[in-house]
């Protein structure tokens, strides 16, 4: 791939809070120097505030204006008007990719985030570099910054989602138009009714955006291609310094003192509130066919709860700007953010790159290393930062993580495992062991749908007889106990000793054996929250390198097969 040596200004990945922010950074320095770095004049991370999320819309206004600001700053003359600074910034290509998130359904990478889950290298070669393991960052930049510039002199800034891969031409694509521009594909009915869509004219503009609209509304809208098929927004958008520059004016940015912006208002107050989504508040506005009336209906019933009056006002300030699409042949989403997906995607992404209509198998072997005593058998599998000594039998849809096989093992169906070095709040080392389930819920409550290894939550304590007070602090409140907060899982000295908790595949087996529910009381103890916050980031990719450097990156047909 030829990449435009400094072809952008500004990298800006963004990030859920101040821990992960500096996360976000250390893997970004470990990939200074490599050739799609080299694109880029700078990168920067940038969290949001004090740790509250604030949706992907408000979310890219701080990252407006912490651009905006150091460009201001670094100009010799002053910037006080928005006709000065929408003239500095048009000389601005920008990229955000957002990547804020707990990862509470892909808990095993919730140390490194979605964005930088290891993903098969299709293009030949496990790293770039010795200084990291291929990711999906990776992948995505190297698409992404193929995509062409906007038109000279109004500037770009390119918005895409940090979790999900899209397979598409990036020829196809033109961002030369003014306002906003956004990539839209066909795609079935159902596919629509849970994300974006694009109603369109003939002449690439948009009409109307509906945020996960209902059929009703699709139809009514004008918004199916034909019975069964709308124009689904695929989740790459790009806009000029003016759009920019009308956005931040709508919610009340004001300059400051220090050459530099402020957001301190109402608008402010309640995106840190109610977060600000920039696809349902902010471009459920555009269109030319947007109207106050249907602008509040589309928003309300998707999920939105910002103050009419609120709403109304940032419609008026949006509502001219212009709004067009760029339909590509054909996309494919590959989504990273859940542990089933990460079998699927990266089936996707092998069949993509190889070209083939034949099907492939669903077995991954990523930055892990197989010994001459190990054996691997099993079908339908992702296993990553393990090294393999002995017989490792899996029954399927298995995702295994960071461990190391020194005895013959068996993974029943859908059970998963991942194991990360860390450091307890006291200050001892040791190793965080986490069975789950492939499909487990993690946002899903006691009350609700949530999930553990594969039962119900309640069933789950039912058969083991586990206590729930042993697990949350309050529990009159089930709405609030969920996996994710759960106290299930321990922190051991010796890693080897994960064994010991693979009964909780089996929950019934605590109800007859006293000496699991005595080992579970006198054994510390973490949700994923804490356990994300304690994990030792730098051991958890140094692992990962050492396998990788092993030489040893998958297994051959003969290990795989044998019986």
């Amino acid at each position: 791939m030829n990449v435009n040596q400094k072809a952008w200004n500004w990298l800006v990945v963004t990030a859920s809070n101040d821990l992960q922010a500096a996360a976000y950074r250390s893997l970004l320095k470990s990939r200074e120097g490599s050739a799609l770095l080299a694109s880029f004049e700078r990168w920067q991370v940038i969290p949001d505030p004090a740790g509250q999320r604030v949706g992907s819309g408000g979310s890219t206004v701080f990252c407006l204006l912490e651009i905006a600001s150091k460009v201001m700053q670094e100009v010799l003359f002053p910037v006080d008007s928005w006709e000065k600074l929408e003239e500095l910034l048009g000389s601005q290509r920008v990229m955000i990719i957002h990547a804020g998130g707990d990862s509470r359904r892909l808990p095993a990478y919730a140390p490194c985030g979605k964005l930088f889950v290891p993903i098969p290298n299709c293009h030949g070669g496990v790293v770039e570099t010795s200084g990291y393991s291929f990711s999906l960052f990776d992948r995505l930049l190297s698409d992404l910054v193929q995509l062409p510039v906007g038109k000279e002199g109004r500037g770009q800034y390119l918005v895409v989602s940090g979790d999900t891969l899209l397979l598409y031409n990036p020829n196809e694509v033109r961002f030369d138009f003014s306002g906003l521009t956004a990539v839209g594909v066909r795609r079935p009915l159902n596919e629509c009714l849970r994300h974006g869509v694009l109603c369109a004219d003939a002449d690439a503009r948009v009409r109307l955006y509906l945020q996960k609209p209902t059929r009703q509304l699709m139809e009514s809208s004008g918004a199916l291609l034909n019975s069964n098929e709308g124009l689904l927004d695929a989740g790459l958008m790009s806009f000029d310094t003016r759009f920019a520059i009308k956005l931040m004016q709508s919610l009340g940015v004001e300059f400051a003192s220090g050459k530099r912006l402020k957001w301190n208002n109402s608008f402010l107050s309640r995106t840190m509130e109610k977060g600000l989504d920039f696809y349902r508040e902010i471009c459920c506005a555009l269109g030319t066919d947007s109207s106050l009336e249907r602008y509040l209906h589309s928003v309300r019933q998707s999920g939105s709860f910002w103050p009419e009056a609120e709403l109304e006002s940032l419609y008026c300030g949006l509502e001219d700007l212009p709004f067009y699409y760029q339909i590509v042949s054909w996309c494919d989403f590959l989504h990273f953010g859940a542990s089933a997906q990460l079998i699927s995607s990266a089936q996707s992404l092998v069949k993509w790159n190889s070209r083939t209509k034949e099907e492939v198998k669903r077995e991954f072997v990523i930055n892990s290393r197989v010994l001459s005593s190990g054996m691997l058998m099993g079908k339908s599998y992702w296993i990553e930062g393990c090294q393999i000594e002995d017989r490792l039998l899996l029954e399927g849809e298995n995702v295994l993580t960071g461990i190391t096989f020194q005895k013959a093992q068996r993974f029943p169906r859908s059970c998963c495992l991942d194991i990360s070095e860390g450091v307890q709040p006291n200050g001892s080392s040791c190793w965080f062991i986490r069975p789950y389930g492939i499909n487990d819920s993690f946002k899903e409550s006691l009350k609700g749908k949530g999930t553990f290894c594969n039962l119900l939550l309640k069933e789950w304590l039912s058969k083991s007889g586990i206590d729930p007070e042993w697990i949350w602090d309050n529990i009159e409140e089930e709405e609030k106990c969920t996996l994710w907060n759960a106290r299930f899982f321990p922190a051991l000295e010796n890693p080897s000793n994960y064994q010991d908790w693979l009964w909780y595949y089996a929950p019934e087996k605590a109800r007859n054996n006293p000496s699991l529910v005595d080992r579970f009381l006198n054994t510390p103890r973490y949700d994923c929250s804490t356990m994300a916050r304690l994990v030792d980031l730098d051991k958890f990719y140094a692992r990962r390198l050492a396998l990788n450097c092993s030489g040893v990156g998958r297994i051959t047909d003969k290990k795989q097969n044998e019986k």
